[in-house]
């Protein structure tokens, strides 16, 4: 689908840029380009297996709550998500940075990401860990008891809810938390207003088809004519 490697592009774009726009930065400010695109087509392919549907994925949320979690790892643990990642320690870091280089707003538009992971209350949280993902990725690291699952589900919801400014509800329901020991959340918000805004008098009325061409309908298309210069 068309729109969904759009956005896998602009993941791959984002990682590889976010960290540094500067033309003096040496190479070893990036993340590898190649890790990036293999990290997200790999993401893409998954979940392209799973159903007919639509749907948009965000690398670069996956990428930045499990190098998180790879704070808290050791031995094998950590070797087989960084491995996964196809980052180093050193990028490692730099992912965090990126992390945090996507909160801005500056009344035009509005980026947020945010990280939360939630730990069933059987196990004790190590000190060190809390400490760097409060203060490398800007996450907090909170225990619950998931013997609980209405309320835990209730909580978590709550929590992505008011972080995507309501865009995201009920994202997780009960059932699935019965096993569950650990649950981690990243949440990215956008919100701006077109650079090039499109002419309300070249909006059209155009008919569209749901899939397979079961159901007929009428919608508004937006459409434009221009140069646009973009930056890869």
């Amino acid at each position: 689908m068309k729109c969904t490697a759009a956005v896998l592009l602009f993941e791959i774009i984002l990682a590889t840029n976010s960290v540094s726009n500067d033309q003096s930065d040496s190479d070893s400010e990036k993340v590898p380009l190649e890790h990036d695109v293999k990290f997200s087509v790999n993401i893409y392919k998954f979940l392209a297996t799973k159903g007919k549907k639509n749907f948009v994925v965000s690398p670069i949320s996956a990428k930045l709550i499990l190098s998180l979690i790879a704070e808290g790892a050791a031995s094998d643990t950590l070797s087989e998500i960084t491995e996964y990642l196809g980052i180093t320690q050193h990028e490692q870091d730099l992912i965090a940075r990126i992390g945090n280089s996507l909160n801005d707003s500056n009344g035009v538009c509005q980026i947020v990401s945010a990280n939360k992971v939630y730990i069933s209350d059987d196990y004790e949280v190590n000190e060190t860990f809390n400490y760097t993902s409060l203060h490398k990725y800007n996450s907090t690291v909170e225990v619950v008891d998931f013997k609980t699952p209405e309320k835990v589900s209730v909580l978590i919801n709550e929590w992505v809810e008011d972080h995507s400014n309501g865009k995201i509800q009920n994202l997780i329901h009960a059932a699935e938390l019965h096993a569950a020991t650990i649950i981690l959340v990243n949440v990215i918000y956008f919100s701006a207003t077109w650079a090039k805004q499109f002419r309300p008098k070249n909006t059209s009325e155009e008919k569209f088809y749901t899939s397979k061409g079961k159901q007929e309908m009428f919608l508004k298309a937006l459409c434009m004519q221009n140069r646009i210069h973009i930056t890869v």
